[in-house]
């Protein structure tokens, strides 16, 4: 944390009792928001993709919230493209980010999902 030293002070009463001092205040760290451990989803629609969010550093008392509806720092439910967050700090927005999870379409995928009952034009 940053440390920051004010000028010293003097205060006097009524009694002309005085006492000196000074005042340090302390700043947090700068925020720090990274992403880890994406993986991307099965299928084209598929919502099962998933990252962890990572928060540090500011005042400490992070949430969440992403385009999906879901509040989690480690969701589970993303979907292939842009998945966009915004993050709060004491219930203030102070960041919106995101990550973009695809989708790699193989054969063997295609077939997959197509067992799922995704069907095949809308794969990527």
């Amino acid at each position: 944390m940053a440390r920051r030293q004010l000028s010293a002070y003097r205060v006097t009463d009524a009694n002309d009792f005085s006492t000196n001092g000074s005042i340090t205040l302390t700043a947090p760290n700068p925020e720090q928001i990274s992403f880890s451990n994406a993986q991307n989803p099965s299928c084209n629609r598929a919502a099962d993709g998933s990252v962890q969010l990572s928060m540090s550093g500011g005042l400490c008392n992070f949430t969440v919230g992403w385009n999906n509806g879901s509040f989690e720092t480690n969701p589970t439910d993303l979907v292939s493209g842009y998945n966009a967050v915004r993050i709060y700090e004491r219930d203030t927005a102070i960041l919106d980010t995101g990550i973009t999870l695809t989708l790699w379409a193989s054969r063997a995928k295609v077939q997959h999902c197509i067992k799922k009952g995704i069907r095949k034009q809308h794969l990527i």
